[in-house]
């Protein structure tokens, strides 16, 4: 009986510890999977001479990526065909992109919105390797974050983790 009690006690003391980490656990692998598939639009826009772009549903949290047209109407379609072209993340999981840029009025950087439709953003990737520079920013419920860097010139992807935010 004294065991039991002993195992309930370590128990509830040990629990909630897996909270945190199932959450850092959930944000990681959004923010892998969102890195896999920006490399993913670098090397289908590089290797098949066509511009890519990756398109991101912030509000239904999925992610698709277009090539242009093949077709005399022109414009964008999604890449059908390519493993990882398309997917979804965690639902408790917020989305934001920005570009870099701009000075605040205090002379601290700010980053403006990235351009979109609505609550769909987009990152392009161009044929000679560039990309628009974008930071995805990815937090968990517990204000925890993760920053998706893609640098202009080489289209490289970094991954950052940001402070905790506090909500109000």
């Amino acid at each position: 009986m004294v065991v039991i009690a002993v195992l309930g006690i370590l128990s509830a003391l040990i629990v909630p510890q897996f909270t945190g980490t199932m959450e850092d656990t959930r944000l990681l692998s959004a923010g892998r999977e969102l890195a896999s598939v920006m490399s993913l639009a670098y090397s289908q826009s590089v290797t098949l001479h066509r511009a890519c772009r990756l398109r991101i549903d912030r509000e239904k949290g999925r992610y698709w990526l277009e090539s242009p047209s093949q077709g005399a109407g022109g414009g964008f379609e999604p890449v059908d065909g390519v493993p990882g072209a398309m997917g979804n993340l965690d639902p408790k999981i917020s989305i934001q992109v920005k570009s870099p840029g701009g000075l605040e009025e205090g002379g601290g950087r700010a980053g403006a919105e990235a351009p979109r439709s609505g609550d769909i953003e987009t990152l392009s990737f161009r044929p000679d390797g560039t990309a628009d520079p974008r930071e995805v920013i990815l937090r968990d419920r517990e204000g925890f974050g993760l920053s998706i860097e893609v640098h202009p010139i080489t289209s490289r992807v970094r991954l950052n983790r940001l402070e905790r935010v506090e909500e109000r």
